[in-house]
């Protein structure tokens, strides 16, 4: 049944947690009921953080900055990733129920690498949506963790609701890695502070730089010396928040 935009948008935020774990963290989570997806649809939306959107009702499409366009209806699993730019809802003038999880953390990040997160297909076709509601739901409603280890049990339930929507849509096998992938964010992520081009990071995994840059979108979502660039971004955010280091110091390693 299709529902306008005239109806009483109910957001509910079902949880937000402020303990986290070393190998990643469940931030929050909520329900949005006659929802419009993201808007403005233009400018395209940067999240900034790892989240999806889970389709329980209703129709309408993704699209993100790299030309991804695909079509969404009840049971489908909408992929974040914290910087490509997307949009995604329903038609104008109709809209949507949905719940949303963000999360983060080196657990996620290992996924995207071995390609079980990977921008390139990020919509995910579970076929059954009373189902993973269900299953996200009850999860959601659980009491909150107020130790560590309650917080690793959580995120260990979520890791198996979430790999078992995933696997319903990967081609890949679940945590076999992209091949040259792994030594390309090696190469990428070392000696930061050095000048390296896209050029000499080809030449180095024996690859020409325009198949090397399109593979690597294709796997990551963005361009080779983009993800160093952010990585020394964040390789200074850390310095500057954790070290008496000055900004010279700081530029001078990163």
């Amino acid at each position: 049944m299709l529902r306008r935009r005239s109806e009483v948008k109910q957001h509910r935020l079902l949880f937000r947690n402020s303990l986290g774990t070393p190998v990643g963290r469940l931030t929050l989570g909520g329900r949005i009921d006659g929802g419009t997806g993201v808007e403005p649809r233009r400018p395209m939306r940067t999240y900034g953080s790892f989240a999806f959107t889970f389709v329980i009702r209703g129709r309408g499409s993704y699209e993100d900055a790299y030309g991804r366009r695909e079509s969404l209806g009840a049971g489908d699993l909408v992929l974040v990733f914290p910087e490509i730019a997307h949009t995604y809802g329903p038609p104008a003038g109709e809209t949507w129920d949905e719940l949303y999880f963000v999360f983060g953390g080196p657990t996620f990040e290992t996924w995207r690498t071995h390609g079980v997160l990977n921008p390139s297909r990020p919509v995910v076709h579970t076929g059954d949506a009373c189902l993973w509601k269900s299953r996200l739901m009850a999860l959601a409603e659980r009491p909150r963790p107020l130790s560590p280890g309650a917080a690793l049990e959580e995120l260990q339930a979520f890791l198996g609701i979430f790999a078992g929507m995933l696997a319903l849509d990967a081609p890949q096998k679940c945590g076999e890695p992209i091949p040259w992938l792994s030594s390309a964010l090696a190469l990428l992520e070392a000696e930061l502070h050095e000048d390296m081009s896209g050029e000499d990071v080809a030449s180095r995994l024996g690859l020409g730089y325009e198949s090397f840059r399109k593979r690597f979108v294709e796997a990551t979502g963005i361009p080779p010396m983009r993800h160093r660039c952010q990585k020394r971004v964040a390789a200074a955010g850390e310095l500057l928040l954790y070290t008496r280091l000055t900004c010279a110091q700081i530029a001078e390693r990163t």
